[in-house]
């Protein structure tokens, strides 16, 4: 995994990112204050030399291109973000969107 922060980019092997309960319980990963994993290098499996790519007419997509593919990703962030809200203010939010006049 490839981890950007304060001191820089450096690389993390995805098994020695989370630590087991024993080492340090207040610390479940290996990531520092201000640091954000911005990429997930994996190495090129076997099985990769058989895949194919089809170059196929999408007849669902709308006339833009689009498809509802992105939406499944994003359902636990607004939760996410109303929670993490809640613990940096003490003020638990329950309507979308989150904005400030909420927390007054």
């Amino acid at each position: 995994m490839v981890v950007l922060g304060p001191g820089g980019e450096r690389r993390v092997p995805v098994v020695d990112l989370h630590r087991l309960p024993g080492d340090r319980p207040d610390q479940d990963t290996v990531l520092g204050h201000g640091e954000l994993i911005t990429a997930v290098e994996l190495p090129r499996h076997e099985v990769a030399r058989w895949s194919t790519y089809l170059d196929e007419e999408d007849t669902v997509a709308t006339p833009m291109g689009s498809r509802g593919i992105g939406e499944i990703g994003i359902v636990g962030t607004a939760a996410a973000v109303a929670n993490a809200t809640y613990h940096a203010t003490g003020v638990r939010v329950r309507e979308l969107p989150v904005t400030a006049d909420r927390f007054l």
